[in-house]
């Protein structure tokens, strides 16, 4: 795996960073890749420069179907005052750390729990045949999470869109309007993910995009492509980072995280969702791993 990070920005009363995860192959003498970016922002509590609405990279909408409005999912209230901590075994525990509380792969980015604490506003644009994949996946992590949850077919409703299927110019151009300026990386990727969130750790914007092409123009297939849309809608949702396996090979099931390097993963596994709902359940938006430890438990 090769990743690279830079600073992009660093504007007065806010900053972006960019973090790059790259596993490349070789085929025929031409490398091709997958790159996963997670850009984090952390912007004043009421910030004048926000990100554009939708998919800002479509000159034409009407080029592509809008999914129907709809409710995802409704919150529903918690009724256990003194809920369970959460369980994880000691490796398990250095799992999560490394997705969530680590920032980017170099230690970059913030170092803290990031979560939604509003209603989600979503807009769907591009394949309706990939509609239903992203539905799926919003359904889950909304579940997981409890957030209020909806899809809207006017893009300046929205505070997430999922961009899918797009011609590559206007999959990179997604990328390039919702900045930063100069992002060295933004003709890369066919999938990435984008969380703009507050100095508290409350994201409060974001972006799923997944082209119908690699860069190179080789088209992607239908698994992959629902592999990507399921693990870019869960990264805007709960965590910042990927990891390798083999640097967690010895936890029984790593292999099959929608945030392992390396297999397609459709869904995610029990080991994803307890990390997820760790994240919205007792931890607090914000916490560092040493204040998220007072939250769960080390079970051996």
């Amino acid at each position: 795996m090769d990743d690279d990070l830079r600073t992009i920005s660093n504007r007065p009363g806010w900053k972006l960073w960019i973090a790059g995860h790259r596993r490349l192959t070789i085929s025929a003498g031409v490398s091709t890749g997958l790159i996963l970016f997670v850009i984090v922002g952390h912007f004043l509590p009421q910030p004048t420069d926000r990100s554009p609405p939708g998919c800002p990279g479509v000159v034409d909408s009407s080029d592509y179907a809008t999914a129907e409005p709809q409710v995802i999912h409704r919150t529903v209230p918690d009724l256990d005052p003194s809920p369970t901590k959460p369980e994880f075994s000691s490796r398990e525990a250095d799992l999560f750390r490394q997705v969530s509380f680590s920032g980017t792969e170099y230690g970059y980015g913030p170092k803290i729990s990031l979560r939604w604490d509003r209603t989600v506003n979503v807009y769907v644009l591009g394949n309706s045949e990939l509609f239903e994949f992203a539905i799926d996946a919003l359904k889950t992590v909304a579940e997981l999470t409890n957030l209020e949850m909806e899809i809207s077919d006017d893009p300046r409703r929205a505070n997430m869109a999922v961009c899918l299927g797009f011609a590559w110019t206007e999959h990179v151009n997604n990328r390039i309007g919702w900045g930063p300026e100069g992002d060295p990386y933004a003709g890369q990727s066919w999938g990435y993910a984008v969380m703009e969130a507050d100095s508290s750790g409350e994201i409060f914007a974001g972006l799923a995009s997944v082209s119908a092409v690699r860069p190179h123009g080789e088209p992607i297939s239908l698994s992959l492509t629902k592999a990507a849309i399921t693990e870019e809608i869960t990264h805007v949702v709960s965590t910042l980072d990927d990891f390798a396996l083999r640097e967690f090979s010895d936890i029984e099931d790593a292999d099959t995280s929608i945030f392992v390097g390396g297999p397609v993963i459709e869904s995610l596994n029990e080991l994803d969702r307890r990390m997820i709902s760790a994240l919205y359940g007792p931890i607090p938006a914000g916490s560092t791993w040493e204040e998220a430890l007072t939250y769960i438990e080390i079970v051996d």
